[in-house]
């Protein structure tokens, strides 16, 4: 947070008089904190904001317990409170003594990893000496793990006690769950000048300055970085100024933290084992100190780096996330998103190839400190939103943000310009090679509109060996997997028994029935069940409108012929089906890829069909042993109506009405279109072929093959255009 300062001694103290800065908007004294107005807005025009919930008391963290359903802390009265579906419950799920002083208070939640099961959330606060919120009356600065019984936080244990003395600022108080399943936790410098903060001659470490590594009852993990060496075992980062985010890569499993500066250089850092951030010697990159790093405390194990980014003046970074999630395009997948307190800024950062640093078009960024705001433009994504001090990813893979002086949670999604079609995709399949590891098969769909769908998904194997259809060496036992960017929602192996599907809502198995479209139903001309259709898997669920994705795998490894199969499973058009995609091993013969999809509705329905492979070999997909040139060949019934080879060829088509090649590139979604956050047309997209065709309503067979009768990884893509 930025506080007005003095410096005094080779460093900073805090004054009394604490105050934030909202650039346009009005400026607030800490104690007496008002509304800021400010029209909230975004770079990206495909993207909206819209309020979750107001009448909050100065909120500082959020976590989500389930989907739309969340707990918020606030600052000064030590209340959690409780948000579900955008509703601000009434009274508290908590109500803990703190002292509210300056940045003391209610700070921190983190949620158990594998909550509900294990039903404990953390709490960290500034706990007041007395029976009541004070002023200037802090006991300690403590982590509690608390269970949650379904309506309130109850059964306190103490995890972790901390200093918060002499403060009053610094306190930091961020908290997350690492993919290691180890709680991290961090504390600023409390005003403090020892070894953890770069003294050589000052106090032992004193637990400020610090990122806390534990495990869930707060004992000291054996592999900690500093784990041998006393009174340390707990850390696994010092030198921290303050903090107010931290968050870790989904792709690279890496910790990275916001870091307040004093007048100048707040910092975005890559936290490794023994990070030694610096301060009190050193804020920004260490070449534009005059000591560099010849001036700090290095305990065995330790290590200083420069910081990915630094702001020259201060802006008060908070909360820090990676969007493990296509939810708001897949341009911004586990992307970097910070949220400020002083200007209600949020900025977007990408990260390189390696994941080990940050991406800038400006040349000016080069040395990874924005020195003005000419420089920083490149990096704001959003303003307006009157001093951030969270940001999360939401169960539905949407961006959430909290602003302190607002009291409010805003939401980022995609603005949908969503027409609903009168006809309508109303089902979309694949048959392929289903392999393991890399090569399990992989579909991908994406729900347009405007309210949730409901969605039957199966995997199949096992029911395409019998009559009609006598497949040869189908996948034995079928499971799916639902995936909402890198996050699992939904699981099943045999669609008899309930499917797993955390917090969202999913139907039963005689629900499943209902629908006339459960595995067991005759296949098409026979008279009853096809043999082995317990086995096949099927969840029927009900997603808001966004991309998702579907994996298909065999039961311990097992590999073989499979189906995915898509159908919408309500009858409302406010959202609609309108891309199906999917990849897996293209083989020859009956090996081919096989596509299928179902127009309903009266009116024809134009579509384009991709098949995709070269364009997969490079960044950021990298596949390995891809379909060297793909053909695609659409058929009705047993006759073929389209065929193409290299997309910027005309397509063979009959009696169709099909597009050329510069209607398809006039659509963006030609073969040739960048990769995701790439700067040019992928290698080899020449040779990927696409057929753009209106079809009238019926159902729809696609063949995706190899032009010279190879085999490789292909990828079929079926997406409905409006018109």
């Amino acid at each position: 947070m930025r506080i007005a300062v003095i410096k005094s001694a080779g460093r900073f103290m805090g004054t009394q008089a604490y105050y934030f800065r909202f650039g346009l908007c009005t400026a607030v004294w800490f104690q007496f904190l008002g509304s800021v107005i400010c029209a909230q807005t975004l770079n990206d025009q495909n993207l909206r904001i819209t309020q979750l919930v107001s009448g909050l008391n100065q909120p500082t963290a959020m976590a989500f317990i389930g989907a739309n359903d969340l707990l918020v802390l606030q600052k000064a009265d030590g209340r959690v409170r409780r948000v579900t579906n955008g509703v601000l419950q009434t009274g508290s799920v908590l109500d803990v003594n703190v002292d509210n002083a300056s940045e003391r208070g209610l700070l921190g939640i983190a949620v158990n990893p594998t909550f509900p099961a294990t039903p404990f959330i953390y709490i960290y606060y500034t706990e007041s000496t007395a029976a009541s919120d004070t002023s200037g009356s802090p006991l300690a600065n403590r982590v509690y793990r608390y269970t949650w019984n379904g309506a309130a936080l109850v059964n306190p244990q103490l995890i972790l006690d901390l200093p918060a003395t002499p403060g009053p600022n610094h306190d930091g108080g961020a908290m997350i769950f690492g993919p290691d399943g180890r709680l991290y936790i961090v504390i600023g410098d409390l005003n403090r000048d020892g070894q953890l903060q770069n003294f050589s001659g000052g106090p032992s470490p004193d637990n400020t300055s610090v990122i806390f590594r534990i495990d869930d009852d707060g004992g000291a993990p054996n592999d900690n970085p500093f784990a041998s060496q006393p009174g340390l075992a707990k850390y696994y980062a010092y030198g921290i100024r303050n903090s107010f985010g931290l968050a870790f890569d989904p792709v690279t499993g890496d910790l990275w933290d916001t870091e307040n500066g004093p007048d100048a250089y707040d910092e975005i850092n890559l936290v490794r084992p023994g990070f030694n951030s610096g301060w009190e010697r050193i804020m920004g990159p260490a070449n534009r100190d005059a000591e560099g790093t010849s001036d700090l405390v290095q305990f065995p194990a330790s290590g200083y780096s420069d910081p990915k980014f630094s702001w020259f003046s201060t802006v008060g970074p908070t909360g820090i996330v990676f969007l493990n999630s296509q939810q708001l395009g897949t341009q911004y997948e586990n992307d970097i998103f910070v949220g400020d307190i002083n200007n209600g800024n949020l900025y977007h950062f990408k990260p390189n190839s390696t994941r080990n640093g940050l991406l800038f078009q400006n040349a000016a960024l080069g040395d990874l400190v924005a020195d003005d705001s000419n420089e920083l433009q490149e990096v704001i994504f959003g303003s307006g939103f009157g001093g951030i001090t969270d940001v999360k990813v939401g169960p539905d893979g949407l961006l959430y943000l909290v602003s302190f002086t607002q009291g409010k949670i805003f939401v980022v999604s995609r603005a949908s310009m969503f027409i609903p079609s009168d006809a309508p995709l109303v089902n979309l399949s694949t048959r392929a090679s289903v392999q393991t590891g890399d090569n399990i098969m992989i579909g991908g769909f994406i729900i347009d509109g405007t309210v949730p769908k409901t969605v039957l998904i199966r995997g199949r194997g096992p029911s395409m060996s019998a009559a009609p259809f006598f497949v040869a060496g189908v996948l034995a036992d079928p499971v799916l997997r639902v995936f909402s960017g890198q996050n699992v929602v939904a699981e099943n192996n045999n669609w008899q028994d309930a499917a797993s599907c955390g917090v969202l809502s999913c139907g039963t198995p005689a629900q499943i029935t209902a629908t006339g479209m459960d595995p067991c139903q005759p296949n098409p001309g026979q008279p009853s069940a096809p043999a082995g259709c317990a086995l096949e898997s099927a969840i029927l669920i009900t997603l808001n409108p966004a991309a998702y994705t579907v994996q298909l795998s065999g039961v311990n490894g097992t590999t073989g012929i499979g189906l995915i199969e898509v159908f919408e499973a309500d009858e409302d058009d406010s959202s609609q089906l309108v891309n199906l995609s999917t990849r897996a091993r293209t083989q020859t013969g009956d090996g081919v890829m096989i596509g299928g999809f179902i127009i309903d509705g009266t009116a024809p329905k134009t579509i384009l069909v991709r098949g995709r492979g070269p364009s997969m070999s490079g960044a950021p997909f990298f596949v390995s042993g891809v379909l060297a040139d793909p053909v695609l060949r659409l058929f009705a019934g047993q006759n073929m109506v389209a065929e193409n080879n290299n997309w910027q060829d005309a397509p063979n088509c009959g009696g169709f009405s099909c597009g050329t090649a510069a209607q398809i590139a006039t659509f963006g979604i030609d073969p040739c279109r960048p990769n995701p956050g790439q700067p040019s047309a992928p290698a080899g997209c020449e040779l990927e072929s696409a057929i753009l065709i209106t079809l009238d309503p019926g159902g729809y067979t696609i063949h995706l093959s190899s032009a010279n009768g190879s085999s490789g990884i292909g990828l079929v893509e079926i997406f409905q255009l409006q018109n």
